[in-house]
């Protein structure tokens, strides 16, 4: 008896197993070919990582979505995920003082005085906090990421 049957269908095979189990096999329709199905894998791989980036960036934008972004520092102090008001206030609380200082101009004799708070001495803390929340927020996307990619590395100091 013939192991491989022509079956009735066009181009299709009967092969029976050791086990007695019958299998139908097309002898035109070739095997898996890995070189050509490369492609397919790569751009899968692509749009996979692609879609990551996506997720992991709009996880980021949410997270920060009314704080400073992490590495921004001013005057050395990390302000990272803080809220402008609180940069606000921190320098606000600074400003106290420069109003408590006396400044007098001299020569031999003492010529004038004034304080801190007739000169408005003092941080713009207003401006300060504006400043700090909008680094990476110019609506340029890719300067954007820049700039959040530098923060991120290695800090960003708002002088």
């Amino acid at each position: 008896m013939n192991k491989h049957k022509k079956n009735h269908k066009a181009g299709v095979e009967n092969r029976r197993h050791r086990d007695g189990t019958i299998v139908y096999v097309n002898p035109n329709k070739k095997g898996f070919n890995f070189l050509k199905q490369l492609p397919f894998l790569f751009l899968g791989g692509i749009l996979g990582l692609l879609f990551l980036f996506i997720i992991i960036f709009m996880w980021f934008e949410k997270a920060y979505q009314n704080r400073i972004y992490p590495g921004i520092k001013i005057e050395n102090v990390k302000f990272g995920g803080q809220k402008k008001e609180t940069v606000e206030l921190y320098f606000q609380i600074k400003n106290q003082r420069f109003k408590e200082l006396n400044i007098v101009f001299t020569d031999t004799i003492p010529i004038a005085t004034t304080s801190g708070k007739e000169l408005n001495l003092g941080y713009n803390s207003k401006l300060l906090s504006q400043q700090a929340y909008l680094l990476g927020r110019s609506g340029h996307f890719l300067t954007d990421l820049y700039l959040k990619l530098k923060a991120l590395r290695s800090g960003l100091e708002l002088d």
